[in-house]
């Protein structure tokens, strides 16, 4: 297929959101699991307390909580009952679910996204697919910060990927999947995400042995040195990705039409650094979030509007079911 027409890389402001203190492991757990062989742990969505947790919606097939480690007061989970480590694995039932809160955050606010991590390079952490709901601009609660005026996420090797998994990414960074889909029809939103997940992991595992046939899109080829010819993605190949990809995906509104994006996560962070524990939210949101802690006014507010938002939560999903 063809690339698409080549344009400048797309920018936004990129900010940091300070919140309530808590250690972030994150990026410390995903260099101990590259690093070392160690054996699965009990699951923590397979074994949830529910007296524990902050239930704003229980069906068949899922939880929707209230998470006890926020990146924003207006903040949720959405957690399959059944386990499964990615959302390619998902029972239609468990995407109609998603669907369903999805839609419900609309209702709420239209700047909510759902975001999901699959995998070490995509920055998960508990293999159990689950999803976050969270505001796709930095929440008016005072803690926020812009860091840089025009700073996007990107992985290196997404567009090549993408292309020649025969599927169409998005000129501007993050180069990414941007699939229109039908919020009402989650067969057909199942089988797309199983398609696009395949083609991208066989992509990869052919390319990864031989690079021979594979296609260098043209948005590689523009720039004074032409970086990225055949030997560089190459050698990206082989140098700095593991087996497996990791994914990070995402539900939005674009254009009033509601659209499913996937990044295909390949490239390996150095281990030292502690962006390793990149994920969704930074490519797809242009922000991150910091548990540095919160001022006794600031405490309040973020709670007046975490409660806030749990209320509306629970009373729209209450109202579709």
């Amino acid at each position: 297929m063809s690339s698409p027409a080549y344009a400048p890389k797309a920018s936004r402001p990129y900010a940091i959101v300070r919140g309530p203190k808590w250690e972030n492991r994150t990026a410390g757990y995903i260099r101990e699991q590259m690093s070392a062989s160690t054996g699965e742990k009990k699951c923590v969505f397979c074994n949830l307390n529910l007296e524990e947790e902050t239930i704003l919606s229980d069906t068949k097939n899922a939880h929707v909580l209230g998470t006890k480690y926020p990146y924003f007061p207006q903040h949720l989970l959405f957690v399959p009952k059944e386990h499964f480590a990615s959302i390619s694995e998902a029972p239609v039932d468990v995407i109609a679910d998603l669907m369903r809160v999805f839609g419900a955050l609309q209702k709420i606010s239209s700047g909510m996204i759902l975001f999901g991590n699959e995998g070490l390079l995509g920055g998960q952490t508990i293999k159990h697919m689950h999803a976050h709901g969270v505001p796709s601009q930095a929440p008016d609660i005072g803690t926020s910060r812009l860091v840089h005026p025009n700073l996007v996420f990107n992985d290196i090797l997404s567009a090549f990927l993408i292309q020649n998994a025969c599927c169409e990414y998005t000129y501007e960074c993050p180069h990414r999947i941007q699939q229109e889909i039908n919020p009402s029809n989650p067969r057909e939103i199942s089988r797309f995400i199983k398609a696009a997940f395949g083609a991208l992991e066989a992509v990869f595992s052919a390319a990864k042995r031989n690079m021979y046939g594979f296609e260098i899109p043209d948005i590689y080829k523009h720039g004074k040195k032409s970086p990225y010819p055949t030997f560089v993605i190459s050698k990206l190949l082989k140098e700095r990705t593991r087996d497996e990809l990791g994914f990070n995906w995402c539900l939005r509104m674009h254009e009033g039409k509601t659209v499913f994006e996937l990044l295909p996560r390949a490239t390996v962070i150095n281990n030292e650094q502690e962006r390793q524990g990149i994920g969704g939210y930074e490519p797809f949101a242009g922000m991150t979030a910091v548990r540095s802690g919160l001022s006794e006014p600031e405490a309040i507010v973020w709670k007046a509007q975490e409660a806030e938002f749990y209320a509306a939560v629970r009373q729209t999903l209450a109202l579709s079911a």
